[in-house]
């Protein structure tokens, strides 16, 4: 999920699509959910690891949190903090209207097989009003 600074902060314009203005990271979050069934089968985690352990080095608590589903974990394995939850229908719609209640998030994109992106879809056609743009990608 993509969340950037209100307008009011950005000079009452949010930066147009493309633009090669540089991003204001004190008012940039980018969240991601992923959701594995193992970390043997995890495509991307240790990029995404680094990540999460960039930004905590250079003090951009917000600007990437990663939350991490891992279906079989290890008897010994360290767990991802924060941990995601499973996202069905419902839980995309709880999300969405916490979202455009919020009044910060611009874009959502999901990624990822036809179930999860049918209960995303689903999700995004029961709000009224949005206000935020919804991407399956």
């Amino acid at each position: 999920m993509y969340k950037s600074g209100d307008a009011s902060q950005m000079g009452g314009h949010k930066k147009p699509h493309g633009s090669p203005a540089p991003l204001d990271l004190d008012n940039f979050q980018f969240d991601l959910h992923t959701s594995f069934a193992s970390e043997e089968e995890a495509m991307g985690l240790d990029i995404i690891d680094l990540c999460v352990e960039m930004c905590q080095k250079y003090g951009y608590k917000n600007l990437f949190t990663h939350y991490s589903r891992i279906s079989k974990v290890k008897k010994d394995a360290v767990l991802r903090q924060p941990q995601g939850k499973r996202m069905d229908e419902a839980a995309y719609r709880e999300e969405f209207l916490r979202f455009e209640k919020g009044g910060q998030v611009e874009k959502a994109y999901v990624c990822g097989p036809p179930v999860m992106q049918e209960h995303f879809d689903r999700a995004q056609d029961s709000i009224e009003n949005k206000k935020i743009e919804y991407h399956v990608l």
